[in-house]
């Protein structure tokens, strides 16, 4: 089976979750048959580097098929120059459950990671919760990199022996609503959204028909909504051990502090372990 991440990276220090994180990076590892990349930002010194060895050795990272890289500077554009450079395919993360309104303006390291990252990128909710991802949820849409999340979430199904994949497709009416405030319409809306996420169904069977997926089964969940926020509501409801959303890359800017971008509201309270496909 191909390997759809080869090179994992993990940025890691001496925090209460970095050793759990540690753990989980070796378990992505082992599931993807990957080089993992291990990241410490600080100025390097004899004594950080043996705590951070001796803790590799503890946990029993192959020293073989791992790299330590030491970096000193801004966290985030330090980890995300070395994924950059070497040419990581995920990135593995944790991230608080709740952020506060003084880190949705500064901008927490994970947050950035989150934005900014130019590889696809797993972030794991706090508290972090060692298990396999039997429960899968997988957001697609027709565009390239929803293709590419669907066979990422395919092949982690696989390979975790997952009961079911779960695939969601958000769809929206553009206008809808305006057009049916005459009294004589009562009571379409609901038979047009039910005509429509039939329709979408069988779009998303065709989708998936050309993928030609076997040995897992796939149930499919058409919502009525835009932006992922009617989405969002049915991932919190349903508790998935791993929720995977395609996501384009992009460049920061200035205004990216203020204005919320494309899966603010998703990232601002964690539904659950999620996978930014990219």
């Amino acid at each position: 089976m191909e390997m759809i991440f080869q090179k994992l990276a993990l940025a890691f220090n001496f925090s209460p979750n970095s050793r759990i994180l540690l753990q989980e990076a070796k378990r992505m590892q082992k599931l993807f048959s990957s080089k993992l990349l291990l990241i410490h930002i600080g100025k390097y010194d004899d004594e950080t580097n043996q705590k951070l060895t001796a803790m590799l050795e503890q946990e029993g990272v192959d020293s073989s098929n791992s790299e330590i890289i030491w970096r000193d500077g801004n966290p985030a554009f330090e980890i995300i120059n070395i994924c950059s450079e070497k040419q990581v395919e995920l990135l593995i993360a944790g991230a608080l459950e709740k952020e506060n309104i003084i880190k949705f303006y500064i901008g927490s390291v994970a947050r950035k990671l989150m934005k900014f990252s130019p590889c696809s990128i797993m972030i794991y909710k706090i508290p972090i919760i060692p298990k396999q991802f039997k429960k899968i949820f997988v957001s697609i849409d027709y565009s390239q990199i929803g293709e590419k999340a669907m066979q990422i979430a395919y092949q982690i199904a696989l390979r975790e022996g997952a009961d079911d994949l779960n695939v969601i497709k958000e769809f929206y009416i553009p206008g809808l609503t305006a057009t049916l405030q005459d009294p004589g319409t009562v009571g379409q809306f609901d038979e047009i959204i039910e005509r429509s996420k039939h329709d979408e169904e069988e779009k998303v069977k065709v989708f998936l028909n050309e993928l030609n997926l076997k040995g897992v089964n796939v149930n499919i969940q058409c919502l009525y909504g835009k932006e992922k926020y009617v989405e969002r509501n049915y991932v919190d409801e349903n508790h998935p051990d791993l929720y995977i959303v395609p996501s384009k890359i992009r460049k920061s800017t200035l205004l990216d502090r203020f204005i919320p971008t494309e899966m603010e509201h998703i990232f601002e309270d964690l539904p659950s372990n999620i996978l930014i496909v990219r």
